[in-house]
């Protein structure tokens, strides 16, 4: 089954009066649809905006190339500027992206055997390694 949401959680820590043990509770902060799923989630400080890394298939084909795979590009407040701000085209197949990093303007995202370089000022591939 394909994951068509994101959920933001933050792990709580509830302790129960002198009791020794501790219990974890992941508490939703925010809920965006649309994503399918979501694998990696890259922040760049230099513009505030988060990418998100959609696989887009499903477990059976986690590391087949399908072409389906996509980049969403948030705002720092979670909200989605783009769900598809990179996907595949005629020129640069996007499969099933996964983790991602950012260096000097360009994002890197692993893609099963291969690594895109993408221009975050207009979302070009600039590369393919």
């Amino acid at each position: 089954m394909k994951l068509q949401e994101l959920v933001l959680s933050l792990g709580l820590l509830v302790c129960g009066g002198n009791s020794a043990s501790a219990l974890m509770e992941a508490v939703p902060l925010a809920v965006r649809e649309g994503f399918a799923t979501p694998e990696c989630v890259v922040y760049d400080p230099d513009t505030g905006m988060a990418y998100v890394s959609n696989v887009n298939a499903e477990p059976e084909n986690y590391w087949q190339d399908t072409g389906n795979g996509f980049i969403s590009r948030l705002h720092a407040d979670g909200t989605v500027e783009t769900l598809r701000w990179v996907a595949s085209t005629p020129d640069h197949t996007l499969n099933q992206p996964k983790g991602m990093a950012i260096l000097d303007g360009l994002l890197y995202v692993t893609d099963n055997t291969r690594i895109l370089v993408i221009s975050l000022a207009d979302a070009r591939v600039e590369s393919v390694l």
